[in-house]
């Protein structure tokens, strides 16, 4: 198995734009931004996100932005939650990015999932991740301290919980790896010379 690449020039790590996007969507430097991407669909499970957002204790500083198509839908569940205040539904966004570079942790809840690379590109971000297990998500992650079993809502909200509560210096260090690791195993660069050892295999 041969997976795509990743672009490690776009998806990168840029602290005074991660200040402007922060300022811009009213993320306080006390606050995590933790981000979720991908449309409204059964198999993204966002029902999932938001009751493990529901779990996690009032005082938890953080604020979540969900990005993708028809994820505004979503906004009844959340006030019907209690955590409107909480959540923010950007719709579509040309910017993911931007977005990435700016989020200190990145959130996926699905129940079922191909090999998803937007996980790579998060973890290419520098940003702390985690995920359920679902699908081929697990295969972009060195470990798996952040990966929880699907449609587990509370295990989902401690994980995201122990994630908020890291130290910068932590969470930094963990983006800083992850970042690392994409760039050893599944950058362009290190893709692009798999499929060259693949052809000269057979000529």
């Amino acid at each position: 198995m041969v997976p795509n690449g990743i672009n490690t020039v776009q998806f990168s790590i840029n602290k005074q734009l991660q200040a402007q996007v922060k300022e811009t969507l009213g993320v306080m430097e006390s606050e995590r931004m933790v981000l979720a991407v991908g449309r409204n669909d059964p198999a993204k499970d966002y029902t999932n996100l938001l009751e493990a957002i529901a779990l996690l204790p009032q005082d938890n500083m953080a604020k979540f932005f969900v990005v993708g198509l028809n994820v505004e839908d979503l906004a009844p569940l959340a006030k019907k939650l209690g955590i409107s205040d909480r959540v923010s539904f950007l719709g579509l966004r040309r910017d993911i990015p931007d977005l990435m570079a700016a989020a200190d942790i990145f959130i996926m809840s699905s129940a079922w999932e191909g090999l998803p690379i937007v996980i790579g590109e998060a973890m290419a971000s520098e940003c702390a991740v985690i995920t359920t297990d679902a699908g081929g998500a697990a295969q972009w992650l060195p470990n798996r301290d952040y990966i929880v079993p699907i449609k587990d809502a509370s295990a989902l909200s401690q994980g995201l919980n122990q994630l908020i509560h890291l130290s910068e210096t932590e969470l930094d260090n963990i983006g800083c790896q992850n970042r690392h690791y994409i760039i050893e195993h599944y950058s362009l660069k290190s893709v692009t010379q798999t499929w060259l050892n693949i052809y000269n295999k057979f000529l």
